[in-house]
């Protein structure tokens, strides 16, 4: 079966059960996995070849839906960037002009000083293709322009936010030093060391450990089966 049908058929089947938060509704993007705090083994999650506590960083989106949607103006932004949107500090990416069919992933690296293999997309212009070194997955970068710029391994989270700047679906962990919105989306409570990124198996699944789920430390890309 397709992974993409497959997922969205566990998506269904997730949501029969006993239900954690939904997903983010039609048109809006899913968060899947996010990699926020880098361990120190196993985790070149972006294949440029080398660990890197800031640029390996990566949230992963999926649409969940039966419809494609555009994703132009979505706004990924941690905690800085919610206090101060035009600010120099914190985490944040843009999308451009980019359309995620049904079931397809995206994955969204920081990219501080990386050499991603394969197609990459930036803020400005998306990757003209898929990219096989992550499981067919598309990949933009974030090209943050400094080791500072990113996630707080103590406590921070990280929005996503429509082109209106409503939040649509986070996660947050440890004790933020800015208080995160709360209101009608998903926000969903994680550990702050977990060892490798939080990643969900279905769109309405809660955010496990990845190590919990199949040992790995993060699967940019590629959503894992359901333990």
């Amino acid at each position: 079966m397709n992974a993409a049908i497959l997922f969205l058929t566990c998506a269904v089947a997730a949501s029969t059960a006993a239900e954690p938060q939904p997903a983010p509704p039609f048109p809006h993007p899913a968060i899947t996995e996010v990699l926020f705090n880098v361990p120190k083994l196993n985790a070149d999650a972006n294949h440029d070849g080398a660990r890197d506590a800031t640029s390996d960083e990566f949230v992963e989106l999926i649409n969940p839906h039966d419809k494609p949607i555009n994703l132009l103006g979505y706004r990924i932004a941690s905690r800085l960037i919610w206090a101060n949107p035009t600010g120099k500090q914190g985490v944040t990416f843009t999308f451009p002009d980019f359309t995620l069919a049904p079931g397809e992933i995206v994955v969204i690296f920081n990219g501080h000083n990386a050499a991603i293999p394969g197609d990459v997309g930036d803020a400005n212009a998306a990757p003209a293709s898929t990219n096989e070194s992550f499981a067919g997955a598309w990949v933009f970068t974030m090209n943050m322009p400094s080791q500072n710029r990113a996630f707080a391994n103590g406590g921070d989270f990280v929005l996503l936010l429509t082109p209106q700047g409503q939040p649509v679906d986070g996660v947050v962990w440890g004790n933020p030093s800015v208080t995160p919105p709360r209101g009608n989306f998903r926000l969903a409570e994680v550990d702050a060391n977990p060892k490798g990124s939080v990643q969900r198996t279905a769109a309405d699944a809660d955010l496990d450990a990845h190590a919990t789920i199949n040992g790995s430390t993060c699967s940019p890309g590629e959503i894992p089966a359901a333990k």
